[in-house]
């Protein structure tokens, strides 16, 4: 019985595995411009996948170790607010220096602090209050981010643009030094959260569990709460917001490999990239490019519906 499971795990490994080649084949040659028909098509297309992959295992993973330390299962990257004050700082710095990489992060990461800081009770984050919190930031940047579009009507189209997520960029110095940078953090959250996934499963039972077994469970949830904070707004700052990965990939994962929380992390590994690279080679097979969002919100919704339908409640 055993070894069949094993085996059983095996092949739907491979079988992701099979599905991200699959992507990364469709993202390098396909698009409004057929096949690939010079290098500079090439270059721009490498430059998307390598984007691609990045923010796909970032809010995967992100969406992942939210919904374990917070034990909500509709938690993704962007209902806690980093998200939004990402967007904010990235506007903020294209409307008036005309660079925004190191806005958006910084906004961000103030807001990581402000959250977990609102969140805390005596000392101690607890997840409805931490939830709450967010929401509150979230409603309050979105406000400032509404009144910089109104007062800057003529670059209006540019925001939403942003707003909606995309991986069309034009790289200069400053963004390839953001990527390495990204990249280099996404390694050490990758590490960092297969190595707190067994506190994950212990969590998945209760707090009071976790805690009878010795996991510090307010030292684990600030710990994630501030990689995840830090890895969501890399994401905004390379590719704005890009909804609904983060929400449906972990419940993907779930629905292929089980609960376990170090198979399900290393299976968002696979998933999220090759869901959005399929996605963006949908956004841009028209004469039109559609922002990535729009795509991803096509496919998410019906699936949380399924979602939903299936299970009745979330335990």
């Amino acid at each position: 019985m055993a070894n069949s499971r094993k085996t059983g795990t095996y092949l739907k490994i491979i079988v992701l595995i099979l599905f991200l080649i699959f992507s990364i084949f469709l993202e390098i040659f396909t698009g409004p411009a057929g096949f690939l028909s010079n290098t500079l098509i090439l270059k721009l297309r490498v430059l998307r996948l390598i984007l691609g992959i990045f923010c796909g295992i970032s809010l995967s993973l992100s969406g992942a170790v939210l919904q374990g330390i917070l034990r909500n299962p509709l938690c993704d990257p962007y209902i806690l607010g980093v998200a939004g004050s990402a967007c904010l700082g990235a506007i903020f710095g294209k409307l008036f220096l005309n660079f925004y990489q190191p806005f958006s992060l910084l906004f961000a990461v103030i807001s990581i602090f402000i959250i977990y800081r609102l969140g805390s009770i005596r000392g101690v984050a607890l997840p409805h209050t931490l939830i709450l919190s967010g929401v509150i930031v979230s409603t309050f940047v979105s406000s400032l981010t509404m009144i910089l579009m109104v007062l800057h009507g003529e670059s209006l189209s540019q925001i939403i643009y942003f707003l909606m997520g995309r991986l069309s960029v034009i790289p200069d110095k400053l963004f390839y030094i953001s990527l390495t940078f990204s990249y280099f953090f996404l390694l050490i959250c990758i590490f960092l959260f297969i190595k707190y996934s067994q506190a994950l499963n212990l969590l998945s039972l209760g707090e009071y569990e976790a805690l009878s077994c010795g996991v510090d469970v307010n030292k684990l949830r600030f710990k994630i709460f501030i990689l995840s904070g830090v890895l969501t707004a890399l994401t905004v700052m390379l590719c704005g917001a890009i909804g609904f990965v983060g929400l449906c990939v972990p419940h993907l994962a779930r629905l292929c490999i089980g609960a376990d929380y170090k198979k399900v992390l290393k299976s968002v590994l696979l998933i999220g990239p090759s869901l959005l690279l399929i996605s963006d080679t949908l956004s841009r097979i028209w004469t039109i490019e559609f922002p990535i969002s729009v795509v991803t919100s096509l496919f998410g919704v019906p699936f949380f519906i399924y979602l939903l339908r299936k299970n009745k409640k979330f335990d």
